[in-house]
């Protein structure tokens, strides 16, 4: 098993529920397996894409995402110490209204 692979079996099972998880390849799919975490995982997922990837590449990667919400981009900002808004969720609304407005 390489390296890439022992990454993913680390990773909670429930964020791929949707995709087959040997065709996920963790340079390119880079952005997907952040949001997911992001959104779905555990402390302990966060922990190894933190190690992954690195704060600074994580936080520029979720700035240009529309698919985290604001917790999440105010989490990362606060990790980071930048603004919220430099987050495309906090500059963008959705063209439908979040049943819950928070």
């Amino acid at each position: 098993m390489n390296n890439k692979n022992q990454i993913l079996s680390q990773l909670s099972p429930h964020l791929f529920w949707d995709v087959e998880i040997n065709n996920i390849d963790i340079d390119k799919h880079a952005v997907f397996l952040i949001e997911r975490v992001l959104m779905y995982g555990l402390l302990s997922d966060f922990r190894l894409i933190l190690k992954t990837y690195g704060l600074d590449f994580i936080v520029e990667k979720m700035k240009k995402s529309r698919q985290i919400d604001k917790k999440t981009a105010s989490f990362l900002a606060a990790l980071s110490g930048i603004s919220n808004h430099e987050f495309l969720c906090y500059t963008t609304t959705q063209s439908t209204n979040e049943l819950w407005n928070s």
